[in-house]
């Protein structure tokens, strides 16, 4: 898959790093959740940092409501924080993170990264393996 994201095992987490201005749309979400979902069981690793950097979004509100649909059904049981920076979330993004919640995705939106990785309970990373997708 060609999700334009880079990930990177941290040892206690997953990084994922978008880059600046990544669009989210019905179908980057799809891909986004689907292959988190397949590195989580790959690592054993059921921890993400996800990073955004002034995101642009093509979602409506139902977009929204089923991509929560799809983080549920691919990272069931995943502690996930999603970070965004030079972006400020608003109200389709914490609906978003509802319907997941409620599906069983421990979630939670942050525009601060330390205040992520707090929130995830990980230490310093001692090792790195990073992957390009």
């Amino acid at each position: 898959m060609s999700s334009g994201f880079v990930t990177t095992f941290k040892g206690t987490y997953i990084r994922v790093e978008h880059p600046q201005g990544y669009e989210l749309t019905e179908k980057s979400v799809f891909e986004l959740w689907q292959e988190l979902g397949e590195i989580c069981r790959e690592y054993q690793c059921f921890k993400v940092l996800a990073i955004w950097v002034a995101p642009s979004r093509r979602l409506s509100v139902m977009n929204s409501y089923g991509s929560g649909e799809m983080a549920s059904r691919f990272l069931s049981g995943v502690k996930l924080a999603c970070c965004f920076q030079e972006y400020e979330p608003d109200e389709q993004t914490e609906f978003f993170a509802t319907v997941a919640h409620n599906r069983g995705v421990n979630i939670a939106v942050f525009t601060d990264e330390r205040e992520a990785l707090r929130w995830l309970g990980v230490d310093s990373p001692e090792q790195e393996n990073p992957r390009g997708s």
